[in-house]
């Protein structure tokens, strides 16, 4: 990224009570930045936050200008949140229910169709949500949180905030959502995620943010943050790394208060 790059958010000072304390980042387009922490850490809350749904102390700037300064519908068209649970579902089909989420540009109807076709939801598109499985929802939600931002070729400026996207995916439909996190980078837009599987952050993540008790501790590249003593640290447990060949996974050794 260009020193002269303008962040697509700035987080100074960013605060909420008694949850999250002084976080200091910049997060510029094309990045894939994963959260990492313990349950409790504060990964939900921060993506909330940050999403513009939780009161915050600080500053929140997104594109440059304040997120107070958004109006709704503006701050819709550049920023989608996909929390980890939604308190109900909706009483309609597939089809009706991403139809709220993009337009009938061409642009976005050829997208439409390839997101249905790769996680595999055509043929579910006539059916009511409350019918579906819960890898069904996911995935349904999964397109409805791209389309909602996902309406051009360059997505400077625009960004998605995924609260563990992957629960309920098979392995297959969670490397379908690997490549399209991607492929959303590539266009320059950003994706921030929380997750719990370490590898898979290693692999994926350009950077990463590791939470303790409402604080950055550590923020950098995957292979410079995530070592041993960082991870024994967030999850104030014993941690080892083992490397077999290229690949990286880790394991717990024993616990700090055993």
């Amino acid at each position: 990224m260009s020193m002269n790059e303008q962040p697509t958010i700035e987080l100074i000072q960013f605060s909420i009570e008694h949850r999250l304390i002084n976080i200091n980042e910049s997060v510029f387009p094309g990045e894939q930045i994963h959260i990492l922490g313990a349950n409790g850490a504060g990964k939900s809350t921060l993506l909330n936050g940050m999403s513009g749904f939780l009161n915050f102390t600080g500053q929140l700037n997104i594109n440059g200008r304040a997120l107070k300064e958004y109006r709704t519908q503006d701050l819709r068209q550049q920023r989608a949140y996909f929390p980890q649970q939604v308190a109900t579902q909706p009483i309609l089909k597939v089809f009706q229910y991403l139809t709220l989420f993009h337009s009938s540009t061409d642009y976005q109807i050829a997208l439409f169709e390839e997101l249905c076709r790769d996680f595999q939801l055509t043929s579910l598109l006539m059916k009511p949500i409350a019918q579906l499985s819960g890898g069904e929802w996911q995935r349904v939600r999964i397109i409805a949180t791209f389309l909602q931002v996902w309406d051009r070729q360059d997505l400077s400026g625009k960004f998605i905030l995924f609260d563990e996207p992957t629960n309920n995916l098979d392995i297959i439909q969670q490397s379908r959502f690997d490549k399209w996190a991607k492929y959303f980078c590539d266009c320059q837009g950003t994706v921030i995620m929380s997750g719990h599987n370490l590898s898979h952050s290693y692999q994926h993540a350009n950077r990463i943010w590791m939470l303790k008790e409402g604080k950055i501790i550590f923020s950098g590249k995957p292979e410079q943050v995530m070592t041993e003593v960082n991870l024994s640290e967030i999850f104030a447990s014993k941690i080892s790394l083992i490397t077999n060949n290229d690949a990286k996974s880790w394991r717990v050794i024993s616990f700090d208060d055993e």
